[in-house]
């Protein structure tokens, strides 16, 4: 299960979002822009393209060990109670059959 403290600590959507705003922003200013102001907005470009990298693989890192604690806890669960898990298996089935039946 993800604590809060562990949400706190995941990134969010604001450093791409961030990023969108600086690529709109650069993107208006290069109509304008000639020699060394255009060479200082396309470092700053490349810039924000490293950080969104970056925040891009720190997410996936995130996702992917929430994704393991969670199978984790499951297997852990399934191992303690097998006819629970069972149970609650054939409801889940039962019920996502009659869901698709309706249709």
């Amino acid at each position: 299960m993800v604590t809060k403290t562990e949400q706190a600590d995941a990134p969010d959507n604001s450093e791409f979002q961030k990023f969108v705003d600086d690529i709109e922003e650069l993107i208006k200013e290069t109509t304008t822009l000639t020699g060394e102001e255009l060479t200082r907005a396309s470092e700053k470009l490349r810039e924000r393209i490293a950080l969104a990298k970056l925040s891009t693989s720190v997410m996936g890192g995130v996702i992917a060990g929430q994704a393991t604690k969670a199978a984790e806890a499951t297997d852990e669960y399934v191992n303690a109670k097998p006819w629970s898990a069972v149970g609650i298996s054939a409801v889940v089935g039962l019920v996502i059959g009659l869901l698709l039946a309706r249709r």
